[in-house]
């Protein structure tokens, strides 16, 4: 196979994988090693929050494709870099440059455009104004992403790229985003929705039209979910995976190891952490081997804090190398082959400053909330499931009942408590608390949402009788909801969140929550709940009473003929019989998204957990901003995985290193004390003096003030259990 083969194999390549191992800057590389050999190349983020126009000098992307300047490309200076990879650098000129153009496709936005496509943009307008949109999409989770996939097909058909990349949701999400045709399918009977998810289950089914792409890092707990997200895609979504990326891997400094046994003091701890590393790292691609038969390519890990153009390009240089060398019949299991020695990697941390420079002090430390409801919020890939069992370890060591509820459908808080169990799909936690341990009087529980469960909770709590809850839980509508369609999980999440903290158990809720995006649709559910329910349109079509179909106003006509044309009048009379059987339910999701919204307000506190990387701490700074117009400034920022510092002067070489005479200690050194000294700046300009997120004078800090910072080192091996986790807890509390 040669790499243009490889960039004509399909039409659209989605590119998934767990927040934060670099699926954005992979699909971004993959876009501009297409690009440099003849294809023209469409390159789509979905996520509310993308880097891709950062990367490419492009701001405001929307629905409108902006075009990658092609000199721009050809002048960004990526031979440094590329040089010390051993790589032959991808060739950039105008006369083989295919083309690369960028969009962000919104789900609000694709799904206002099909209303406009269908026929009702009259009644987009109206709906715009009145909510009703918001209200449709209430009514039909799902929907968006339907119709985003809808987009994507419609593009494909027409020919608009010769490669349509799609940078897709993290894999939690990933999973409900292309499952959603085939749940919608199988709730409209008839009409364009119907026809829509016809039409994306066979782009779906035809490899020639649409793979998916997975993209890892060589740690554990990202293995075990792209391993797990591979099986369920080909299960349940039925799509061709195309070759496994396995993003940021280490090189090893060839006599390291022996240099590390020479001394021990603190250039010992760094060579120790980088040999650990380098050790964990083969552990997981041989796991990848033996458990996932795809086609594997690797990029390398390059020791800067934040990808520029530069990087990507020398990435790129890295995949379209390997590409042409894929054998696509099975696994392709050998490693790239280019390396990396010592004496090349150095001009890579040249301006670093020397072994131990000096670091701006930055924000004061934190220290951790004991709020009756503390939210973990955060970009995805960051630690944040197992930082937040820390936190909920930390709080509970000062005798606090703690209880930590994960919301996020990656599903990893047993694996970050050890409790990891085979018999049980969740891992040996479910949506009953768990109690973990004890520690003096504290004490420490765990519950992972299961939305399915937690919708039929309310159902047979709030309804007037037996048989009303069996028609509600039977209902097909209820099935698709509870089950298989995107947006029930943050609205169960309020419902399970709002039963533990009234829970005379526990003292403080500790909630790790979806990464980005649909973390701030969590701390819109409860809102939006409301004005469902307050909703005109709702209550004329859907109130209480109202016999289906019958006794509707004016504007819930409108509403029913617009959901008719699009859904048909099947999963209308399902829609409208569901929301009928409620009778007096949605005064209790009115009354409990209140009481939570509160809580919220008075009785919580928000801490984010990010990264010392460009990446998220950019995504950060999106989050917080939204946060803070929702809730309030961040209280606490915690930055994880930070490079470890070694606190050394200076190391005198007692062996002889590679042929230039570059002592391996030394370049370890000069690479992680470099990479740290950068992210620290780093951190120190991102966050700034002000609270991240925090613009106006009304805020509860004031301009001056910033938020306390609690900084957390990277480790050789994660977190596997209690006592790891016990360590971390005291690192939060030094």
């Amino acid at each position: 196979m040669t790499s243009a083969d490889f960039y004509a194999a399909s039409n659209v390549l989605v590119v998934a994988g767990k927040g934060g191992v670099g699926k954005t800057t992979v699909g971004s590389a993959l876009a501009v090693a297409a690009a440099s050999g003849g294809c023209h190349v469409m390159l789509i983020a979905l996520e509310g929050y993308s880097g891709v126009g950062r990367t490419f000098g492009l701001d405001d992307l929307g629905l409108e494709r902006q075009t990658v300047d092609v000199k721009l490309m050809a002048e960004a200076k990526p031979a440094a870099v590329g040089q010390s990879l051993g790589l032959d650098m991808l060739s950039i000129d105008k006369a083989s440059w295919g083309g690369l153009d960028v969009m962000q496709l919104r789900p609000d936005d694709a799904l206002a455009e099909y209303l406009g496509r269908a026929g009702l943009g009259p009644v987009v307008k109206r709906f715009t104004k009145t909510s009703a949109v918001e209200v449709v999409a209430t009514a039909a989770p799902g929907i968006r992403d339907l119709v985003t996939l809808g987009k994507i097909r419609q593009m494909e058909e027409a020919g608009a790229a010769d490669l349509i990349i799609v940078d897709a949701p993290a894999s939690g999400h990933a999973l409900s985003f292309l499952t959603s045709p085939a749940a919608m399918a199988d709730s409209a009977d008839s009409g364009p929705i119907r026809d829509q998810a016809d039409q994306v289950l066979t782009m779906l089914a035809d490899e020639r039209r649409c793979q998916v792409l997975l993209v890892t890092l060589p740690e554990e707990t990202p293995v075990t979910e792209t391993v797990e997200t591979a099986y369920a895609i080909e299960d349940r979504v039925g799509v061709q995976l195309g070759p496994l990326v396995v993003n940021g891997v280490w090189t090893e400094i060839a006599g390291l190891a022996a240099r590390v046994d020479d001394n021990p003091g603190g250039a010992h701890r760094a060579g120790y952490f980088r040999l650990q590393r380098h050790d964990s790292q083969q552990a997981q691609l041989d796991r990848l081997s033996a458990e996932l038969p795809l086609p594997t390519m690797q990029t390398p890990f390059l020791f800067q804090p934040g990808l520029d153009l530069s990087g990507v390009i020398t990435l790129a240089a890295a995949l379209d190398h390997q590409a042409a060398g894929l054998n696509t019949e099975g696994a392709n299991r050998r490693s790239p082959d280019f390396t990396v020695s010592a004496s090349n990697q150095i001009h890579q941390v040249e301006q670093a400053g020397t072994l131990l420079d000096t670091v701006d002090a930055g924000p004061p430390r934190g220290e951790l909330p004991t709020d009756p409801v503390v939210l973990c919020l955060g970009p995805g890939g960051v630690g944040k499931t197992t930082v937040s069992a820390a936190v909920a370890m930390a709080i509970a060591k000062r005798g606090k009942r703690v209880v930590v509820l994960t919301i996020d459908p990656a599903r990893r808080l047993a694996d970050a408590l050890g409790l990891k169990s085979p018999e049980s799909e969740a891992g040996g936690l479910g949506n009953d608390a768990t109690l973990v341990g004890h520690f003096g009087s504290g004490e420490l529980w765990a519950t992972m949402l299961d939305p399915a469960e937690t919708f039929e909770q309310v159902v047979r709590s709030e309804a007037s009788s037996a048989e009303q809850a069996e028609r509600i839980l039977g209902n097909r509508l209820f099935k698709n909801l509870a089950y298989s369609l995107s947006g029930t999980n943050e609205y169960m999440a309020v419902e399970r969140l709002h039963q533990l903290h009234l829970d005379d158990r526990f003292d403080v809720v500790v909630v790790d929550t979806p990464p980005s995006r649909h973390a701030v649709d969590f701390l819109d559910s409860p809102g939006r709940l409301t004005r469902f329910v307050d909703h005109r349109l709702y209550r004329s079509v859907f109130a209480p009473g109202n016999a289906v179909l019958r006794g509707v106003s004016a504007g819930g006509q409108l509403m029913l003929r617009v959901l008719g044309k699009m859904v048909g009048a099947g999963l209308v009379t399902d829609v409208v019989s569901f929301f009928s059987e409620f009778q007096g339910l949605d005064e209790g999701f009115r009354r409990r998204a209140d009481e939570l919204r509160a809580v919220l307000d008075d009785k919580s506190a928000a801490m984010a957990v990010v990264s010392p990387r460009r990446g998220p701490l950019t995504e950060l700074t999106w989050i917080a901003a939204r946060v803070a117009e929702r809730l309030r400034p961040l209280d606490l920022v915690v930055v994880n995985r930070a490079t470890p510092l070694s606190e050394v002067e200076s190391v005198e070489s007692s062996a002889p290193g590679d042929d230039d005479g570059q002592d391996p200690l030394v370049l370890n050194l000069r690479q992680l004390n470099g990479l740290a000294r950068m992210e620290r700046q780093l951190v120190s300009e991102s966050l700034g003096t002000e609270s991240p997120g925090s613009e106006s004078e009304s805020d509860s800090k004031s301009e001056s003030e910033s938020t306390p910072i609690i900084w957390l080192e990277e480790r050789a091996v994660p977190v596997r259990d209690l006592d790891g986790l016990a360590e971390l807890a005291a690192d939060l509390e030094r």
